[in-house]
């Protein structure tokens, strides 16, 4: 435990300095280089200023391992739970209110988020068009920003009668007896002119209560959507994923 200490210590040190964080006068007892005053990459004054981005910028600088950099950003995430949940730390984004959570997770198999050109969205939209659901669900995740959890969650009465906006809110699949569990919480999204246009003519075919349902009509497990995704776009030539 101590040791763990010790590294988080140092994580954010390395960050905010030493005298930030020990004091103007602390002494670490332990060899002479730890004795020496760190400067910070961090130059601001309040915890507020301090950003994702920033943090990032020193995480992606360190030469060291993934490993290494994955336990730096759990550092920071956790410093700002635990501030959040203290009131030390007012959110400002509140469909993400630790900020620290938009910070990459350096895991080796995350590879860059590339996001589609007009080209690419019109092109996967129709490379789908003989999968009703997973051509809908793309279109959510694309013009609604959805993550792929929140479209699969999605039933037919969550979209509003006049086609302005979706209600993305926990509920419970009965019949496996499991619930949601919303990253970001409920909130009302708007329906932009383009998805609309899928939206519409989708809801006057009579189908499942789920809105983008598995062939079975059922609730879709979001890996097996994905591999499903991915296997529709390869046969096309195309690797894109979603999240």
């Amino acid at each position: 435990m101590k040791h763990h200490r010790n590294n988080k210590l140092t994580h954010l040190i390395r960050f905010f300095g030493t005298e930030m964080v020990l004091g103007k006068d602390a002494i670490r007892e332990t060899s002479k280089r730890d004795r020496s005053e760190v400067p910070g990459f961090f130059k601001g004054r309040l915890f507020a200023d301090v950003s994702a981005g920033a943090v990032q910028k020193m995480i992606d600088g360190l030469a060291s391992g993934m490993k290494n950099k994955r336990n730096y950003r759990n550092t920071f995430h956790a410093l700002f739970e635990f501030a959040l949940k203290r009131n030390h730390y007012t959110a400002i984004n509140f469909r993400y209110p630790n900020p620290m959570s938009a910070l990459p997770t350096y895991h080796k198999r995350n590879g860059e988020i590339i996001y589609l050109n007009e080209g690419q969205i019109d092109e996967v939209l129709h490379i789908l068009e003989q999968s009703p659901q997973i051509r809908l669900a793309a279109a959510l995740m694309i013009h609604a920003g959805l993550r792929r959890s929140e479209a699969l969650w999605l039933r037919c009465q969550d979209v509003s009668a006049d086609l302005k906006f979706l209600s993305v809110v926990d509920k419970t699949d009965e019949r496996r007896n499991v619930e949601s569990s919303l990253k970001t919480g409920g909130r009302s999204v708007p329906i932009l002119p383009p998805l609309r246009a899928i939206l519409e003519p989708y809801l006057a075919v009579p189908g499942a209560s789920w809105l983008c349902h598995s062939p079975e009509g059922y609730q879709w497990d979001g890996d097996n959507f994905g591999a499903r995704h991915r296997k529709s776009l390869a046969s096309a030539g195309l690797s894109h994923t979603c999240l």
